[in-house]
């Protein structure tokens, strides 16, 4: 089955009007046009997520609900998702989401809600969420290679409370500054230096409820 047949026959359960022509609105819109006359079997997964985003476009719905859109997904597949999902927030949908990919959703979401053993333990906006977990936010970034002067990046955020690097592995703790991540990932390319995030302050603070209930 190709892209284009299989939003087609889900045009055709939804009696949505103009079935191929949405089809191929959809289509372009998640930047599958060109691909529509091929078989879904040859397309990567990154691929397969935009195609099911564009089913959800289909008949224009106020609510979609996502179960782990990001999984599996490289860097530039996980952009174009959530590229995908901000568009049709802003369009006015509501979108309900399920995800371990933490370091995306305080931007994404305008609300979180964390699980444990299926039950709610902590709702509310992602800056919420964070300040009532403490002042203090914790960050780990892999370096591509040394960090040859850990001065400079205390000199350029005075909000580092404390600074190590072991293995390239640079671990911060930082007080305040809701613009910091920002400012140091640009900081960061500004000066060249290669990195990949390790754990973001939502990570940590679901890590941290889990921890709590094996002790």
């Amino acid at each position: 089955m190709t892209a284009f047949e299989y939003l087609n026959r889900f045009g055709y359960l939804h009696s949505v009007a103009d079935v191929r022509g949405r089809s191929k609105e959809c289509l372009r819109e998640v930047g599958l046009y060109e691909h529509g006359d091929e078989r879904i079997s040859t397309f990567s997964k990154g691929m397969k997520q935009r195609l099911g985003i564009a089913r959800c476009l289909l008949n224009d719905p106020e609510l979609v609900i996502m179960d782990e859109p990001l999984t599996a997904l490289d860097p530039n597949g996980k952009t174009d998702v959530i590229d995908l999902i901000t568009r049709m927030r802003d369009r006015g949908a509501t979108v309900i989401l399920s995800s371990h990919e933490l370091r995306y959703m305080d931007d994404l979401c305008d609300r979180l809600c964390i699980l444990k053993n299926g039950e709610l333990v902590e709702n509310g906006t992602p800056e919420s969420i964070v300040h009532k977990a403490g002042s203090l936010s914790h960050y780990k970034v892999l370096l591509k290679r040394p960090l040859t002067n850990e001065d400079i990046l205390r000199a350029q955020f005075p909000e580092i409370v404390e600074l190590s690097c072991l293995n390239n592995l640079l671990h911060l703790e930082v007080d305040g500054g809701a613009d910091f991540e920002k400012r140091f990932l640009r900081f960061l390319l500004d000066n060249d230096i290669e990195f990949t995030v390790q754990s973001h302050q939502l990570d940590r603070i679901y890590s941290d409820y889990f921890r709590e209930a094996e002790e």
